[in-house]
């Protein structure tokens, strides 16, 4: 394969699923009060348990350097690259790694970068780098590649929420008024990544936790139709897996759709330490070009 797919963690997706399709993964730094926390430092359920014990944590960037270190390799075996960033919306990656591209392609105009802005973030970005890494071992070119993840960015939901707003709060995302006006209320929002700018906006406010996970649900099967039945979409939890099973069993419950192209996967640190640990979301498509690309 000669083209090598790139992303960064602000994307989730199981390990297994990366190794398979060889994507190579670089650390957005997250940090706590003191160090910088990598993942093979602490498991997501231990990340979370942290939070809830008042450890505060915020997020970097990867460093332009970082960015040519990585490229630098891929150009010298004569690899096509194709890095698939974080949201510009949320994070400054895309416009860093932008500049290690330029610099790079000024000193080896042979190099063939293209650096790619998700407009997505956790598994919805993951779904996207999965595909991406597919159709680059299955032999596609890298416009056929990059045409194929315009497509899928314009057409990917993220539909999520959270259950409480005081990580949100934490992190600048929801004012303190708010975020008490919805305690008052028992009402929590539904949010989603934009398709336009990437960034986050509040869809909808549902009132009392407990219907957070049909509305969750409803976001897929308000849509559902034939036409989107042919796709791996990714249901997402922070530290309660049984939140996501719940999102699932009303998910078939709503629809018909096959059981075994849901994938559940763990929230990470990236987002998890902006969002906290009473996450839950779900990403699909609504939209499919090409039917060949699934990745389960």
């Amino acid at each position: 394969m000669n083209i090598k797919i790139i992303t960064d963690s602000g994307m989730d997706l199981d390990k297994d699923l990366i190794e398979k399709y060889d994507i190579e993964v670089l650390n957005i730094p997250v940090i706590d009060s003191e160090n910088e926390v990598l993942p093979e430092d602490m498991s997501a359920d231990e990340f979370f348990e942290k939070m809830k014990e008042k450890e505060v944590y915020s997020t970097s960037q990867i460093s332009e350097f970082e960015y040519r270190s990585c490229f630098s390799k891929y150009i010298e075996e004569k690899r096509e690259i194709i890095y698939i960033s974080l949201s510009s919306g949320i994070s400054g990656t895309y416009n860093q790694a932008k500049m290690a591209q330029e610099g790079l392609l000024a000193e080896h105009p042979q190099g063939k970068i293209h650096v790619f802005d998700s407009k997505s973030a956790t598994c919805g970005m993951g779904l996207l780098v999965a595909k991406a890494a597919l159709m680059a071992q299955s032999g596609e070119s890298a416009e056929f590649i990059l045409d194929e993840l315009e497509f899928i960015r314009e057409h990917n939901i993220h539909t999520f929420s959270v259950t409480t707003f005081e990580y949100l709060v934490r992190g600048g995302r929801v004012s303190k008024g708010a975020a008490t006006l919805g305690n008052l209320l028992n009402v929590r929002p539904v949010l989603e990544v934009s398709r336009s700018d990437g960034k986050l906006r509040k869809t909808a406010m549902v009132r009392g936790g407990n219907m957070l996970y049909k509305r969750i649900a409803d976001g897929f099967a308000d849509v559902y139709s034939e036409e989107i039945k042919d796709q791996t979409i990714c249901i997402s939890y922070g530290d309660d897996i049984e939140i996501a099973h719940k999102i699932k069993a009303e998910l078939l419950k709503k629809t018909d759709f096959d059981e075994k192209n849901i994938l559940i996967i763990q929230l990470g640190p990236v987002v998890g330490a902006h969002t906290g640990p009473g996450f839950l979301a779900i990403f699909f498509q609504n939209s499919i070009k090409d039917h060949r690309y699934q990745i389960i």
